[in-house]
């Protein structure tokens, strides 16, 4: 019986541990020991899983963020641009949003998570008075700016809410959580089961279908 890759893909272990905790359930063997590993092996199972979805988060909040800084990068430079644009009536109206944004600056974007998004916040309800309306109207290009601005700091508010609710179940990267699972499988779990099925003739089908799956894991096939 071979052990598990350790240089297999995260999801791929996942799956593996799902598969191989359900088909040592559904053996039916009764043995204390092993049920203790099999409840050892579902709980690092169930953190891995819960670890996949909290990093997808972080990877999908630093989305969400990238995409609200580049809009506020590109609100400034065409405020500045307008602003040196030789026709009064543009420059003025410019002149009158940019001194808006620079209230906040454009180190806005270095600003913690929570910090920017109440920055942000602030700056849109301020350029949303209607003594401005005139002036983003003025600007072709800007009232469109600002909306974008606007969805792209909900869609923030959305994953960083998405964020907290998944890193309160856990503070380990799901590769951490990878490697203890993967460890646990190769030093206890799958000997256990070989020496088990060893020592019981009966145990021959378990022994043929355990050893199918690990080498689907190792080949990344496996299906749940």
């Amino acid at each position: 019986m071979k052990k598990i890759k350790r240089e297999l893909r995260v999801t791929n272990v996942a799956t593996f541990a799902d598969a191989a905790v359900k088909m040592l359930k559904e053996a039916g063997i009764e043995d204390a020991k092993l049920d203790k590993i099999i409840e050892k092996a579902d709980s690092l199972s169930k953190k891995l899983t819960t670890a996949i979805k909290r990093d997808k988060t972080v990877s999908n909040l630093d989305e969400a963020d990238s995409k609200r800084d580049e809009l506020l990068r590109v609100l400034a430079t065409m405020l500045e641009g307008y602003a040196v644009v030789p026709v009064e009536k543009i420059s003025q109206s410019a002149k009158r949003l940019l001194a808006v944004f620079l209230k906040y600056g454009r180190q806005i974007t270095a600003e913690s998570y929570a910090r920017e998004s109440a920055l942000v916040k602030s700056l849109l309800e301020d350029l949303s008075a209607q003594n401005f309306k005139a002036d983003i109207e003025n600007l072709t290009g800007v009232g469109e700016t600002i909306e974008k601005l606007s969805e792209a700091e909900e869609d923030f508010r959305a994953k960083s809410a998405e964020y907290l609710k998944a890193g309160a179940t856990i503070e380990e990267s799901a590769t951490l959580v990878k490697k203890e699972l993967v460890s646990y499988a190769n030093d206890t779990l799958i000997p256990y089961v070989k020496t088990l099925c060893a020592l019981d003739e009966s145990l021959s089908d378990l022994k043929s279908e355990f050893s199918a799956l690990i080498e689907k894991a190792n080949t990344g096939v496996v299906s749940k």
